[in-house]
């Protein structure tokens, strides 16, 4: 603001009109200001999974603080601690998925409208290796996306298939 002209501002008498004066003085802060602070747009990263539980959040400070330590140190059973730390964060993560999205199927009114959904968003979006998430049927046993996505096209097979069968007999 040292490098502005403010001549213009108080030395010119023969425009007196104030607000003329202000608008002008306004624009001069206003330039100044904008181009000191740029805007920036700042993005949130949403974290609201609901299947995160402060016993995740503890393991995850927890390999936080291994992965410091064992990053500079040649110890190789805290680099095997480490590493089963891990092993354990990645199990514990997967179970409470699996259990959150059980919950959510055994919970909900319209069971196939919450599976397709927890399909089309949840594991298949966020897992691309093929080892996604597994659901338990009634009778406790586990069932994997690729045994899920099978049992629908078997369902859904078997209805076409009697449509088609009805419509023969007409």
């Amino acid at each position: 603001m040292s490098y502005e002209l403010w001549d213009k501002f108080f030395n010119n008498f023969d425009d007196r009109d104030v607000d003329k004066l202000f608008k002008s003085s306004l624009n001069s802060h206003l330039r100044i200001f904008y181009s000191s602070f740029p805007n920036e747009k700042i993005t949130m990263k949403n974290n609201n999974n609901p299947w995160i539980m402060s016993e995740i959040k503890k393991l995850c400070q927890n390999k936080e603080y291994l992965y410091l330590l064992s990053k500079n140190n040649s110890d190789s059973k805290l680099k095997k601690y480490y590493k089963s730390n891990c092993k354990n964060l990645t199990l514990t993560i997967k179970e409470a998925k699996r259990n959150w999205y059980n919950d959510q199927i055994l919970t909900s009114n319209n069971k196939n409208k919450t599976i397709w959904k927890i399909i089309k968003t949840g594991p298949n979006k966020q897992n691309k290796s093929g080892d996604g998430i597994c659901f338990f049927k009634e009778n406790n046993e586990n069932m994997c996306h690729q045994e899920l996505a099978d049992s629908f096209n078997k369902v859904f097979l078997s209805i076409a298939a009697k449509i088609t069968l009805n419509l023969k007999k007409l």
